[in-house]
């Protein structure tokens, strides 16, 4: 987990719950494990949580037309992408 704030994505879960479990539990940041963005197919990447099966297709297409992502910004020339959703996966993107 990159921030705090990503337990309030987690369906079902009350916003109250969320905040009110950091009472209780240290958090500490870290990501365990990286989305490969210029090496996985679509299925691997599709299995992030804030990539859907969609993104994953754009996303493979993308790099096989125009050549492998050097950093997150590249994902803006992809006109379905909005600065919002590049700014909440970047953290998890290896390049």
């Amino acid at each position: 987990m990159h921030s705090k704030n990503q337990l309030q994505d987690v369906y079902g879960l009350k916003e109250e719950v969320a905040k009110g479990i950091w009472e209780y539990f240290d958090f500490e940041s870290g990501i365990l494990k990286k989305v490969q963005i210029n090496e996985w197919d679509v299925s691997e990447l599709a299995k992030h949580p804030y990539i859907g099966y969609g993104e994953a297709k754009v996303i493979v297409a993308y790099r096989n037309q125009h050549g492998k992502y050097t950093n997150a910004d590249d994902l803006l020339n992809v006109k379905i992408f909005t600065p919002d959703w590049i700014n909440k996966i970047s953290p998890y993107l290896d390049f």
